[in-house]
Order: C-alpha cells, then sequence, then structure tokens
C-alpha cells in the first residue's frame, strides 16, 4: 500500500510514452488516507483534477496532463474535485452550482469545464466520499526518479510512503528527496505536448475577429492589492507606468479577469502584439497564433517563470529583465524603462 499527498493506493504500474522522458503512471484504489466508506465509486480510467486550482495550474499542470494520458488512453475519464467544499451533502455538483460557490476569479472553470466535462459535473471529494479503481498520472522521471527503480522497490522516492507485503513501512533510508521543482525544469516535455493539445482542443472556440485590439497589455491591477496580501513579491505597484507607456505605442490596457475564459481566449487570438507581467493572464498567450509578438515583463523577485518556450508554438518572445535584485520587485527607473523601450521598438 502506498500513500502520497493525502491518497492511498495499493498498486503503480508504470506505461512509457513513446521515446519522451516522462511516462504515464496507473494507480488502483485511489482513496484518501483517512476514508473508511465512498459514497462514490469510480470504475471507469479516470484522472482527477482540482476545480479549485488557479489559472495557470489548472491548465499548464491539469489540463496539459490529462490531454497527454488521453492521446494514449482515449477512454480516460476526466473528472474534477475541490476538497475545500466537504460541506455539501452532494456527491455531484453542476457546473454551474460549483461556480455559485466560488468567486469571480475561478470564472474560467466554467467554460473550460462545459468543453472538458461530458456530463458537466463537477465530481466533489470529501474525506469519505471517493475510490477510485483506476487512476492516471505523469511522472517525469528527469526529476523524480528512474521507473525502474520504483517498480522493483528497491528505491522509494520521498514524496511515496509504502508499506511492505507485512504492512510495515519501509525503512525511510531507502528513499531519496529531490526537488519536484527548480529552476533548470519548471517546464517539462510532457507540459509542452500537452498544451500543444489543450490548444488543439480549444481551437473551434477561436473566432477571426477583425475589429479586435491587436495590440494589448494585460494589466495585473486586479491582483496587485490582492497579492500585496499574501506575497508581496507578486504585486507590483509600478504597474500604471508600463500601463502609460503601452497605451502610448498603440496598445489597449486588458483586464482578462473581466471577462468570460471563452472571450479571454478570443481577445488573445486575434490580437498581433502582446505584452503584461509574468503571471496568470500573460499565460493564456500560448493559444495566440504564430507569429505574434509576446514581450513578456520581469518584475517579481524569486519568481522563475517564464514563457519563453511559448517559440515552439511560432509566437516571437521577448522577455524585459527588470529586476534590480533576485529577491525583490523591480522598481522602474529611468535606467530600465530604457531597456524595455528598447526591447519593445527592436525588431528581432
Amino acid at each position: 500500500m502506498f500513500e502520497y499527498q493525502g491518497w492511498k493506493f495499493d498498486s503503480i504500474e508504470s506505461i512509457p510514452f513513446g521515446e519522451e522522458n516522462f511516462e504515464i503512471i496507473k494507480v488502483t484504489n485511489l482513496r484518501n488516507i483517512e476514508s473508511k466508506v465512498y459514497d462514490i465509486e469510480i470504475s471507469e480510467p479516470s484522472f482527477m483534477m482540482q476545480a479549485n486550482a488557479h489559472l495557470w495550474h489548472f491548465v499548464q499542470e491539469g489540463l496539459a496532463q490529462y490531454e497527454v494520458i488521453c492521446s494514449k488512453i482515449p477512454e480516460i475519464k476526466l473528472f474534477f474535485h475541490d476538497f475545500h467544499l466537504d460541506f455539501t451533502k452532494n456527491r455531484f455538483l453542476t457546473i454551474e452550482e460549483y461556480c455559485k460557490t466560488k468567486n469571480k476569479n475561478y470564472s474560467y472553470i466554467k467554460d473550460l469545464a462545459k468543453i472538458y466535462s461530458s456530463d458537466q459535473n463537477i465530481y466533489m471529494t470529501n474525506k469519505n466520499t471517493i475510490l477510485i479503481k483506476e487512476a492516471y498520472f505523469i511522472n517525469d522521471i528527469s526529476r523524480l526518479l528512474d521507473r525502474d527503480l520504483i517498480l522493483s522497490g528497491t528505491l522509494i522516492p520521498y514524496w511515496i510512503k509504502a508499506t511492505d507485503a507485512d504492512g510495515e513501512w519501509l525503512d525511510p533510508e531507502n528513499k531519496i528527496a529531490l526537488p519536484y521543482f527548480n529552476e533548470s525544469c519548471i517546464y517539462d516535455r510532457w507540459q509542452i505536448t500537452g498544451l500543444h493539445l489543450v490548444k488543439n482542443r480549444l481551437k473551434p472556440y477561436m473566432i477571426e475577429r477583425g475589429e479586435s485590439h491587436k495590440k494589448i497589455y494585460i494589466s495585473r491591477e486586479d491582483v496587485n492589492l490582492m497579492w500585496y496580501t499574501i506575497s508581496p513579491n507578486r504585486s507590483f505597484f509600478d504597474e500604471p507606468i508600463l500601463i502609460d507607456y503601452f497605451v502610448s505605442q498603440g496598445y489597449n490596457k486588458i483586464v482578462l479577469t473581466e471577462y468570460e475564459y471563452i472571450d479571454q481566449l478570443n481577445i488573445l487570438f486575434n490580437a498581433t502584439h502582446v505584452a503584461g507581467i509574468t503571471g496568470s493572464g500573460l499565460f493564456n498567450s500560448f493559444l495566440c497564433k504564430p507569429g505574434t509578438t509576446l514581450i513578456e515583463i520581469h518584475v517579481s523577485g524569486n519568481y522563475y517563470w517564464s514563457y519563453e518556450y511559448f517559440k515552439e508554438f511560432g509566437i516571437k518572445v521577448k522577455s524585459a529583465e527588470l529586476r534590480w535584485r533576485k529577491d525583490y520587485n523591480a522598481v522602474l527607473s529611468n535606467k530600465n524603462m530604457k531597456k524595455l523601450k528598447e526591447l519593445v521598438n527592436s525588431n528581432d
């Protein structure tokens, strides 16, 4: 029996994915560690995905992972869960019912869940709720552990606790600790593969709109105050200087959370130039057409994500590094504004 992040399962099996540097993992009888009874039992091959995830994680880690697994196992069932809603007595909630419990920041779930969920239901997973007979996930062997070591049982990764045949915990000395995320492996092959598949899935919803804004600046003014109280390195109060500059260059300021997700998709799909600070809003730029210019502005200390890999989508990415120290937000000075202007006006 194995335990991982509050869940337990009985067996683990590897399904290599071609020549890529990752594999699909199949686990059996996935359930919550504290579960005693199960109101829901799902027998179909399934992928469980957080419904309460931040947009970046929802798409980059959730939908991308599902798409890759689905390309190998077409019969897999996608369902959403939110373990924060264990007050509900319903086994299933419709998407509309679920979204009523969430604020505007989660409105993207409504559009994306309708596209991906055939029965239009959110599966609720409370502590005593759910048992999944056959669940699938992705294991990136470049940053976790070689599959042969896992399957042979001679070495257990730090992220799984395991028992032997008698139910005794394996010696912790048999485990190794590897960082799940670090600066050198933020983006992995499976995520890029998955985002290509997500983009293909969303293509029917992309519409040519000749009257749309062609040059847009994606503003984070809606989240700057929120992040200031939660994680100050994620807020940036000099942004009005950026907004004024880009507006002077013919860009239209867009706050994406003011739009439904399908509308956000089309705003980006019809743009020829996109600029903004690294974050969830700018992440949507992977949906842009090939040839679109993306100006990604780095300002937050200790925030290593970059959308350079969008070049794989034929997008012309220009990265502006404005941080003056890695552990602080940028302070917009004449020097780094000059640097940004040179980048915007360059033809490369």
